[in-house]
């Protein structure tokens, strides 16, 4: 039962809102209320720890890939219905909530988590090395914090875009819900620019707070044609001895000797590594 506060009275309507609500339902507070619907901390884990994906999806909520914290799923929420999205994300936690790929507010700058791990040295005190990457210049630095220490999740929104072509040394995007242009410039797009091919996708992602674009973030896998290699060597079946090729993008991997021009291999765009020939 939702209250005029626009809290949730009871546990069992948590778990009516998870796991039974249809996706094209639309959520309203009673006539005459205003305001969003707030979901209390303890229940919301609750929640999160005992819906099944499917019902993430439908209430709105779901593991981002790659990012490690939640966002709304808000394709089915007419705007002008009750906004969720003020308890959809992590706004602060401490270093157990780190994950790779979440994006931190950290020494008045932006950084992505590229690894961290857990050190506890004997007697002395635990703490937490990370690897962070800039977002606004692309370095990376390590530094380390006291395990336990609060630290500040930036809440993120991942939007779904079509690469479309390039412009001198910018990348031309459509959203694929409004079919609106963005002009990214290569900083954003990153390492990964050498594998997007034209009309696949890929997520901007943005500081939902202040509306900025931290980046361009790809699939994890492509898959992309060899354009360019020396002859593959007859009978030769060998991964450890590897080649240069160059790929349909433009982008050149080492591979392994049996590749031949025009095989479509699978490519890891987190490292540029030749996964398989598909």
């Amino acid at each position: 039962m939702v209250t005029a506060a626009g809290s949730i009275q009871s546990y069992d309507h948590v778990l009516w809102l998870g796991a039974s609500m249809p996706i094209d339902m639309k959520l309203r507070l009673p006539a005459g209320v205003r305001g969003r619907l707030r979901l209390p901390e303890e229940l919301f884990s609750l929640l999160l720890a005992a819906s099944p994906p499917t019902a993430e999806k439908k209430a709105g909520l779901g593991r981002t890939p790659n990012m490690g914290i939640y966002a709304p799923n808000t394709d089915h929420m007419p705007s002008d219905e009750v906004d969720t999205r003020s308890f959809a994300t992590m706004a602060s936690g401490t270093t157990s909530d780190l994950r790779t790929g979440i994006v931190l507010r950290y020494n008045n700058d932006l950084y992505q988590v590229v690894e961290f791990q857990h050190v506890a040295p004997g007697n002395w005190r635990a703490f937490v090395r990370m690897k962070l990457k800039n977002l606004n210049n692309g370095k990376v630095i390590e530094d380390r914090v006291r395990a336990g220490s609060d630290i500040e999740i930036v809440r993120i929104e991942r939007r779904p875009m079509q690469f479309l072509y390039r412009e001198g040394e910018d990348f031309v995007f459509m959203d694929n819900s409004t079919y609106d242009q963005v002009q990214v410039g290569s900083a954003a797009v990153g390492a990964g620019a050498r594998f997007l091919k034209e009309n696949e996708n890929a997520d901007l992602v943005y500081d939902a707070e202040r509306e900025v674009l931290l980046g361009v973030e790809l699939p994890i896998f492509v898959t992309l044609a060899v354009t360019e290699t020396t002859i593959a060597v007859r009978g030769d079946t060998a991964t450890n001895v590897t080649k240069p090729a160059t790929l349909e993008t433009g982008a050149v991997i080492q591979v392994p000797g049996f590749v031949n021009e025009g095989d479509v291999l699978k490519i890891d765009t987190r490292t540029g590594e030749y996964i398989e020939r598909v």
